[in-house]
């Protein structure tokens, strides 16, 4: 009778740390919010690059549409129907040139003052530069909400 007893307390043991275990495991694997706006940008640099690369300027609306927050979008349109030579180079990019080589380093990375804004660092041959972005969540998305150019950059 003890030892019946002894293995249903044994097994009961075994089964309460194991739930706990599992528990802990499944809120380890939950991404944390930065981790969610990082790969959000990851992906939109990803295929904005991607779609802009050897001078073929795809249509990147829907892109924009996803990625981005209406007000940005207005933004990037009004900046771009300016008197030449105000806006010269790609405001997502702040270069002229795009090659899929650019995301062979890319690393993005979360701005030590500022909660909502991140660097999205590119490469290209031995240059490299960063885009200061500011993001926002929208219901349950992260959104671009800002691109800082670089007369910006001390705000």
């Amino acid at each position: 009778m003890k030892t019946k007893r002894r293995i249903i307390v044994f097994a009961t043991g075994i089964l309460f740390f194991s739930i706990i275990g599992c528990k802990n495991a499944s809120s380890q694997e939950k991404p944390s919010e930065e981790t969610k706006i990082k790969n959000m940008l990851r992906m939109f640099y990803t295929n904005y690059v991607k779609m802009n690369a050897g001078g073929v300027n795809n249509n990147t609306d829907s892109l924009l549409n996803l990625y981005c927050t209406k007000e940005l979008i207005v933004y990037v349109n009004n900046a771009y129907s300016e008197p030449p030579g105000k806006i010269n180079s790609d405001i997502f990019l702040q270069t002229q040139m795009v090659d899929v080589r650019m995301l062979d380093k890319m690393r993005i990375q979360k701005d030590s003052l500022r909660m909502d804004v991140y660097r999205v660092f590119l490469t290209y041959g031995k240059g490299e530069w960063s885009i200061k972005l500011s993001v926002v969540k929208e219901n349950e998305n992260y959104k671009i909400n800002q691109v800082f150019l670089p007369a910006d950059e001390g705000r």
